[in-house]
């Protein structure tokens, strides 16, 4: 298990003896091996640091106390001078004997995915330092006594026995997003560690800084042919070198574009396969189809998985316990490759979409004029009726205004020019952790997860992109298209269509975007007259939840049996609603598709009666 933590008093350090229990008895998995621990506890002047892992696994856990009392525990993988550092065979960094002075600064200069604690003498501070994108997660609690600061927020909250008091504004983040966004989490008086954070923990003050704002600087005369080669030639180093770091691995292939792109710049001398996984219940995805294709033409190994009905009940505990309740059940239990594939690293798209354009609601979001309006529709909520059908209207109205300003908040650092601009750039910082980095792999017993769009040369050319480039994400699709030719024939899954190879002009006009936007509305229109009658697609996600009557009748129960949560859900209505889905009845109210409200609910459920349990 790949978990990092420790504790910081301000005056009595007490002894270790509860601290070294109830790791021995915290697992997250039921099927875990219990006898595989390995523990490591680091006394420091002021409390401890502790990690937990598995013997013979490369769990991306790097620990050291030096001969001057200075301490480090580091989870995730970095460069610290260049990459010969890194141990491929044991997954750890090598340090030095005796770390020299200001240390700190050389974490914060570090490239790769990590959240490190180290404690130097020199100052008496402990200091938090995570990567620039925050890739590995770190919650902590400030109490009286001290600062309490661990990877997994359930082993967190038991550690220092905090009350599970669910947070309203983080309640209603899940709600929007299915995850919480930022530093806020669902539970009261626990935060998380913000992206490029540096915190400096004494025994009088916690100073919290960034080291490094993600802000585009786009640049409006690049030649698309030489940008988009420079572009790819830096992903497909970073590609490289995280394989390198791997050397034996499984890649998550689907038939979107972050896949393919990883897969195709794999080098030959890694030892690596893909799978894919489908659902059980229908004949076999289009992803299935091209990722096939894919594997075929690069000559790797490609394995499926199916998803058999009973999933979400199977997993339900597992998930919650690994990822506390963060994430909507339905993105979570996607999240895991076949344990059985004897596989401890793996490599991830996840955040490959977000800063090139995937979230970019409306080509009128290139333009600055636009900004305002489209800023507003993320940080207010404008139909607060669907909220209102699932969550207790006291709750609702009471917190509706701390939740519009923590998300006003969110967006006040961002000073990219276009709403295009600061969409993508708040997604990366604050929306996509909620999802892809507090997830499933970093807690998780016997594997891990590398993802190479995170390499920085690659995303300080990014950052350079003009809005129109990020709409609907044209640029990746050029660039992916002509850097490899050897996939152009193959369709884009989400499309069914092959990529075009094209790229329109940097700029437009302002007269463009209206023609643009009547353009639109007329084929629309054209579809809206011409289209046949059809039930509406099934999602694998609502099937499955449909053919899993344990998952969410638990959830039913849950709801009944803690009074409670009457005082933030209308619990009656919840339970309506998931009858009604379960049964094909037309529900009264969506927010998104139409399970995501039941795995909203189960995150929130599951946790609480863990907690409760605990």
């Amino acid at each position: 298990m790949s978990i990092i933590g420790g504790f910081f008093y301000f005056e009595t350090v007490p002894e270790p003896h509860n601290i070294r229990d109830c790791l021995n008895h915290f697992h997250c998995l039921s099927s875990e091996s219990k006898d595989e621990d390995q523990i490591e506890i680091i006394q420091y002047a002021h409390g401890y640091l502790f990690s937990k892992g598995k013997h013979n696994i490369r769990s991306l856990i790097t620990s050291r106390q030096d001969s001057l009392g200075n301490a480090l525990v580091m989870l995730g993988y970095s460069n610290l001078d260049d990459w010969k550092a890194w141990n491929v065979t044991e997954g750890r960094l090598g340090l030095p004997n005796v770390f020299p002075p200001s240390f700190p600064d050389k974490l914060i200069d570090m490239e790769g995915e990590y959240t490190a604690l180290y404690f130097e003498m020199q100052t008496d501070k402990l200091h938090i330092i995570n990567d620039r994108f925050g890739s590995r997660p770190l919650f902590y609690i400030k109490t009286d006594k001290g600062v309490f600061f661990c990877s997994n927020i359930i082993l967190l909250l038991r550690l220092c026995r905090h009350c599970v008091n669910l947070n309203p504004a983080g309640l209603m983040q899940m709600f929007r997003f299915g995850h919480t966004v930022g530093q806020t989490t669902h539970i009261v008086g626990v935060e998380r560690v913000l992206a490029a954070s540096h915190l400096a923990v004494s025994t009088k003050n916690i100073d919290q800084r960034k080291y490094w704002n993600l802000d585009y600087d786009p640049q409006h005369h690049l030649d698309p042919a030489a940008f988009s080669s420079q572009v790819y030639a830096t992903f497909r180093e970073a590609a490289a070198r995280r394989a390198q770091l791997m050397n034996r691995g499984l890649l998550a292939l689907s038939g979107g574009l972050d896949s393919r792109l990883i897969a195709a710049s794999l080098p030959d001398d890694v030892d690596f396969s893909f799978y894919t996984f489908f659902s059980s219940l229908g004949s076999p995805s289009r992803d299935v189809d091209v990722a096939k294709q894919i594997a075929a033409i690069l000559h790797r190994r490609h394995l499926t998985k199916a998803l058999l009905p009973g999933i979400f009940s199977a997993s339900a505990k597992d998930l919650t316990m690994l990822v506390g309740g963060l994430v909507s059940m339905n993105n979570s239990f996607k999240s895991l490759p076949p344990a059985e594939l004897g596989y401890d690293l793996y490599m991830a798209g996840g955040p490959g979409d977000n800063l090139i354009g995937s979230y970019v609601p409306s080509i009128h979001a290139a333009l600055e004029s636009q900004t305002p309006f489209f800023i507003n529709q993320y940080t207010h909520i404008t139909n607060p009726s669907t909220f209102m059908y699932f969550m207790s209207s006291e709750m609702f109205n009471s917190h509706l205004q701390e939740y519009q300003t923590l998300m006003e908040h969110s967006f006040e650092g961002i000073r990219s020019p276009t709403a295009a601009h600061k969409i993508c750039a708040w997604c990366m910082t604050y929306r996509q952790p909620g999802f892809t980095f507090t997830n499933a792999h970093h807690c998780h017993p016997y594997m891990s997860q590398i993802r190479p769009h995170l390499g920085y040369a690659y995303n300080d050319l990014i950052l350079k992109l003009p809005a129109l480039w990020l709409y609907q994400k044209q640029f990746y699709k050029y660039m992916i298209y002509h850097a490899l030719p050897l996939l152009q024939s193959i369709i884009y899954a989400n499309t069914n269509h092959p990529l075009s190879g094209k790229l329109g002009p940097s700029s437009r006009p302002e007269w463009f975007f209206k023609l643009y936007s009547l353009r639109r509305r007329i084929l629309a229109g054209w579809k809206t007259l011409t289209a046949r009658s059809a039930a509406e697609t099934k999602s694998f996600e609502l099937a499955l939840i449909q053919q899993d009557p344990e998952f969410t009748r638990t959830i039913e129960d849950i709801l009944l049996s803690y009074p409670d949560l009457k005082s933030y859900f209308n619990t009656d209505q919840c339970i309506r609603y998931i009858r009604q889905v379960k049964t094909n009845t037309p529900p009264e109210v969506r927010v998104g598709r139409i399970e995501e409200p039941i795995g909203y609910l189960g995150a929130i459920t599951y946790l609480y009666q863990i907690m409760n349990s605990l």
